[in-house]
């Protein structure tokens, strides 16, 4: 929608006042030098659910090779989310939206820890099968790095975890794993 730019916080304000649920996910666009702002919010259902079938996000593989889909699978459940005010420990994997990406392993491990569940995820590779996760104590909007020890030669996987959007609990945490060792 657009609002004229001395209108929109007023606007943005009752919105976010009539959404009760998800005020974070209304935002406004500056648009410097018109004489409007865009005001974009989801557009999800009464119980803060998107008004679209899921999955509302995936981790695709691609072959670089033959340029297709090698595999892809739903990333995350609603577990930890609220709706109409309740949270909710579903774990039926619908796919959620996320802010980060993944990073793939020369190990053939592929890592995400970006969905609203609070969980860091392993994939395999070659076939998307999801082989480890952790539930960690807030969710993560950041994409995991991978290093490793000088001194050991172990690999870590390490992500930041502030509280993913849509939820409650937020943090401040660096949490890291170390792989097997080889």
């Amino acid at each position: 929608m657009l609002a004229p730019q001395d209108q929109a916080a007023d606007i943005l304000t009752k919105l976010k006042a009539e959404d009760g649920m998800h005020k974070s996910a209304w935002a406004t666009h500056v648009q410097e030098g018109t004489p409007f702002q865009s005001i974009r919010g989801a557009f999800n259902s009464f119980l803060g659910l998107p008004c679209h079938q899921p999955s509302w996000g995936n981790l695709t593989a691609i072959d670089m090779n033959t340029k297709s889909i090698a595999w892809q699978v739903p990333l995350g459940t609603v577990a930890g989310s609220q709706m109409a005010g309740v949270t909710v420990d579903a774990t039926i994997p619908v796919g959620m939206p996320s802010l980060s990406g993944p990073i793939t392993t020369a190990g053939g491990l592929t890592f995400f820890a970006g969905s609203m569940d609070r969980y860091i995820r392993a994939f395999d590779n070659k076939t998307g099968k999801e082989v480890w996760k952790y539930r960690m104590p807030v969710g993560a909007q950041a994409t995991p790095m991978s290093y490793l020890s000088p001194e050991s030669g172990r690999q870590f996987v390490v992500v930041s975890a502030g509280g993913a959007r849509m939820t409650p609990e937020k943090g401040d945490y660096v949490i890291a794993f170390a792989l097997p060792k080889k």
